[in-house]
């Protein structure tokens, strides 16, 4: 069944089109009503509706303002436009916004019935698009040149001179002539892959139906390249644009629309780790090591995110002499791992003593580097490096007065517990002080009627879905739902003062249209605001 919702401010038209059809027969459920554009998005934000018929005029925000703020939210639904005589106008503009269609007013029910089952044959096309296995098969024999994958898995990790790198480009006719690149690695979430309801797709083919929807996504906006690479969907993104904020959020708002498509086709959720955004395409392999690590963060975050590296992580430049791949598999355990897998980790760290011909000295260089590396990552972090090793300047002093390896792995284990608990301390202080500032940039701000999540998020240099997700996790409530709560809390102070009329609370608190505003406090309240303020002003006299 696909998800409907009206949204009219006059109840008499709702209830006229609730009545007109019977929604099951061309297998639509409805799943809410609105009354305005706002209250719209409330639901949308909860319910994810398929289809969405609205009226163009309307308080608060109207059918024109709704319709493009989802169109850049939610592009997948599909709008009708309810439009009168005198609204005409107004729905032409709205057809080049990408709505659907339009109903005229009054609603007629063959009118109705015709546009449910044409728009029940595009959602059922669409879907089936997405479905077909015969389809996704053929797309993955055709998913060649080997070529081409080659190079741009090799462009991850190996360095190559821009003439190189430009011929390959011209070969392959390849999306990578921007002037920012930026490396996304997703993949499928273990708990939503068990819960797919369809048989038929094995996991070979869900990727393959996921890098299809990706290719359609980059390619038609010709911002990169898609393959796929040990199990990972690799997206390099080309961008010509120097500006760095800008490019994030778009790199981002794209992500987030790969996954929203991924989960109403597919059924199941992807998580994303996007890289550091570089300047130029031969920084690619750096890139790509910090999306790994940004994917990393799902352990802590959950799955079904966009985690971008700058949200989690402050960025560095610092090379370290210890092998790259067990410094990854240390930091990774002692940032994400339990105490039973940091033990696990400095075992196998000097298990690789015994496995040659070492000398001492080699032993005392290695135990060197493994300290270095953990002063460094401390310092990274901002953890006092005092609280890991007594004096450092004394460190090479410890390391060769170790008579015994048991000696060795007891001190590394102590340092490495340590620097995990300090870890997730400095994490869940910087969490904390970024709820502290989003709250009180609400509490000063929320007279302002245009005040969103994107424009909070752009207050502090993050993505939308990262702040969204802070507030979920930490206040256990969403934006929307903690600005509301402020926003009636300061209208009941402002109205229980008798020098305030309604008109002026309503203006303070950011809904400048006063019939919105007394629908909206008797909605949470129970009571008008002047049933409220006269229980006041009758209490005092």
């Amino acid at each position: 069944m696909y998800k409907l919702l009206i949204v009219d401010d006059e109840e008499e038209v709702r209830l006229g089109i609730i009545r007109k059809t019977r929604w099951e027969d061309y297998d639509f459920i409805l799943i809410g009503e609105a009354t305005n554009g706002r209250e719209a998005l409330e639901i949308i934000e909860k319910e994810m509706p398929d289809v969405i018929i609205t009226d163009i005029s309307m308080p608060v925000m109207d059918g024109l303002q709704l319709t493009e703020e989802v169109k850049i939210q939610y592009p997948i639904i599909k709008i009708v436009i309810l439009t009168g005589f005198e609204d005409f106008s107004f729905a032409q503009r709205a057809i080049k916004f990408g709505v659907e269609d339009y109903l005229s007013k009054p609603i007629h029910p063959e009118e109705l019935n015709e546009l449910l089952e044409k728009l029940k044959v595009k959602l059922d096309d669409e879907i089936k698009e997405k479905e077909d296995i015969y389809k996704l098969q053929k797309h993955y024999d055709d998913s060649l040149p080997i070529l081409k994958d080659s190079f741009l898995t090799s462009l991850m990790h190996e360095s190559f001179s821009s003439e190189e790198i430009n011929h390959q480009i011209n070969l392959h006719k390849l999306n990578l002539t921007g002037t920012a690149f930026a490396v996304s690695l997703s993949k499928i979430d273990g708990n939503t892959l068990m819960k797919n309801q369809q048989p038929k797709m094995t996991f070979e083919l869900l990727n393959v139906a996921i890098l299809h929807i990706a290719n359609d996504i980059v390619k038609t906006r010709k911002i990169g390249e898609v393959f796929f690479y040990d199990n990972l969907l690799v997206i390099i993104f080309s961008i010509d644009c120097k500006d760095k904020d800008i490019v994030r959020n778009r790199l981002i708002k794209l992500l987030e629309e790969i996954n929203q498509q991924v989960k109403h086709f597919l059924k199941i959720t992807v998580t994303t780790g996007l890289g550091y955004i570089k300047s130029s395409v031969t920084h690619l392999p750096s890139s790509f090591q910090s999306a790994k690590t940004a994917f990393e963060y799902r352990l802590l975050l959950g799955g079904n995110k966009v985690i971008f590296i700058d949200d989690v992580e402050p960025k560095h430049n610092k090379s370290l002499t210890l092998d790259p791949e067990k410094e990854s598999r240390l930091l990774n355990v002692i940032k994400f791992g339990s105490e039973h897998d940091v033990r696990e980790m400095v075992k196998a760290l000097l298990n690789y003593v015994g496995s040659g011909n070492i000398t001492a000295k080699e032993c005392q260089l290695y135990f060197l580097q493994i300290s270095s590396f953990l002063i460094i990552q401390a310092e990274i972090f901002q953890i006092d490096s005092s609280v890991l090793f007594k004096e450092v300047s004394e460190l090479f002093t410890k390391i060769i007065s170790f008579a015994t390896m048991e000696q060795v792995r007891n001190w590394f284990t102590n340092i490495c517990l340590e620097l995990r608990v300090e870890f997730t301390r400095k994490r869940a202080t910087s969490t904390q002080k970024l709820v502290n500032k989003a709250k009180d940039y609400i509490e000063k701000n929320f007279e302002d009627s245009e005040l969103t999540i994107q424009k909070l998020a752009d207050a502090f240099f993050i993505s939308p879905s990262y702040l969204s997700m802070i507030f979920k996790k930490e206040l256990e409530t969403t934006f929307l739902q903690y600005l509301i709560s402020v926003r009636l809390e300061k209208s009941k102070e402002l109205l229980e003062n008798p020098e305030n009329t309604i008109s002026e609370v309503a203006q303070k608190v950011g809904y400048p249209d006063i019939s919105y505003f007394s629908y909206f406090f008797k909605k949470n309240v129970g009571v008008s605001p002047r049933e409220y303020k006269n229980s006041f002003i009758k209490g005092g006299s």
